[in-house]
């Protein structure tokens, strides 16, 4: 049990640091707007036009962090 607890313990103490600080980083450059002035919803339509995919909406979701694709309904 304590060579278990040994390696995992410092395990998920480094998953939740580097959680945090991507959560942190995140916030941050949230809040700085693009040179180009263009949101991402608008950078990501640029990306799949250019890669030929027209089928796909982009919609916003709640949250942070967060995307969503529904494959059924694109």
């Amino acid at each position: 049990m304590g060579l278990y607890l040994i390696l995992i313990l410092p395990t998920f103490i480094l998953a939740f640091w580097a959680q945090q600080r991507v959560v942190r980083t995140y916030r941050k450059y949230a809040q700085v707007r693009s040179r180009s002035g263009i949101t991402g919803a608008e950078a990501a339509g640029y990306v799949m036009r250019q890669a030929g995919i027209t089928d796909v909406d982009i919609v916003q979701v709640q949250g942070e962090l967060t995307d969503h694709y529904d494959p059924i309904h694109k």
